[in-house]
């Protein structure tokens, strides 16, 4: 049986509505089903099977546009009881749905709870700022405030763990909108939502990497809304995997293929094409990337304090400062990780 995750994405996805029509029509539906219920337990005690299978084909075909097959085919085997005058048959059949709708129901107030987003806007011009608070709060999410500069954007970000940020581009700061969003990429795994003034395409496919989303000023309430949805589903995709067995990776090395922990690497380094992880027992040759890395680090294990390193945050030993250039001591390992000068403030705040 699919959980009301799987079903609200396939209708989503099949459909092309969002995410918050998609709960107003599950909650409808939820709510009409108890009438119907109440109808089909009236025909089944007056023998009314002619009713039952108008009922139930009724179920099955709202069932069957919601992407429910779990209740779609059980309203089928109703049917198929009433057609044989079968009333033992059509009460099981009745109860097993009813069943599945009270857990997806259940399911339904967890996932409204997770859907309620906390967002942060980071936006230097207050009148937009207000703005953008003021539909988010009409759209029925909670607002953490405004930031006008880059420099306490992880401070906030670390004291209140927003859901979603919503980051404009052009801030009047030393560091831009996408920049502060790449640092933050290397701490947590917070959906960004750009918004700027600007519709270029360099701007706009440099953003991608680091964001779920560009908006363009002047926006409508209702892109801010589909934004929102987009961050709900990523949010509660996310919830799923961390549920999931721990991060593998693939090794092969003298011919041999095995698999290790994400979390056992000490820190990742880039050199030229290659891509070599550490661990307290061996060095290992990966083709791929840091930033295929990072996506797979949904626990947020690692930082990345240089662009040609990722290191694992629970190895870490001390920050050290060496004539202005600083530097990450590890646990396990004797290496000397550096730490860009744009990233030290951020490292930082970390330790």
């Amino acid at each position: 049986m699919k959980d009301l995750n799987e079903i609200i994405n396939t209708l989503i996805n099949e459909v092309g509505i969002h995410f918050r029509q998609a709960i107003g029509i599950f909650e409808s539906f939820f709510s009409s089903y108890a009438e119907t219920e109440r109808l089909l337990g009236i025909c089944v005690k007056h023998l009314d099977f002619i009713s039952i299978q108008k009922h139930a084909h009724q179920l099955k075909g709202t069932a069957a546009n919601l992407r429910i097959p779990h209740i779609s085919n059980n309203a089928s085997l109703i049917e198929s009881a009433a057609k044989e005058n079968n009333t033992e048959l059509c009460l099981q059949y009745i109860q097993t749905i009813s069943g599945y709708i009270s857990l997806l129901e259940s399911q339904m107030i967890l996932y409204k709870n997770i859907y309620k987003l906390k967002i942060l806007i980071v936006e230097d011009n207050f009148v937009s700022g207000k703005l953008l608070e003021q539909i988010i709060i009409n759209l029925d999410h909670h607002s953490l405030g405004i930031i006008s500069s880059s420099e306490q954007v992880l401070l906030s970000v670390k004291k209140v763990l927003p859901d979603l940020i919503f980051m404009d581009i052009d801030l009047s700061t030393e560091m831009n909108g996408i920049y502060t969003a790449e640092l933050l990429s290397g701490y947590y795994s917070i959906p960004v939502v750009f918004v700027s003034v600007h519709a270029d395409e360099s701007i706009i496919k440099t953003a991608k990497n680091y964001g779920i989303g560009y908006i363009v000023k002047p926006y409508t309430p209702k892109e801010i809304e589909e934004m929102i949805d987009l961050a709900g589903i990523k949010i509660a995709n996310f919830e799923r995997t961390i549920k999931t067995n721990e991060t593998k990776l693939k090794i092969k090395n003298d011919n041999k293929i095995f698999f290790i922990n994400l979390e056992e690497v000490i820190y990742f380094e880039a050199r030229a094409h290659t891509i070599l992880a550490y661990t307290d027992y061996n060095t290992y040759k990966l083709s791929t990337s840091l930033k295929e890395l990072k996506a797979l680090d949904v626990n947020n294990y690692f930082i990345q304090p240089h662009r040609s390193f990722l290191v694992n945050r629970t190895y870490i030993k001390e920050l050290i400062n060496d004539n202005y250039s600083y530097q990450i001591k590890l646990k396990c390992s004797s290496n000397i990780v550096p730490v860009s000068k744009n990233n030290v403030k951020m490292i930082k705040t970390i330790f």
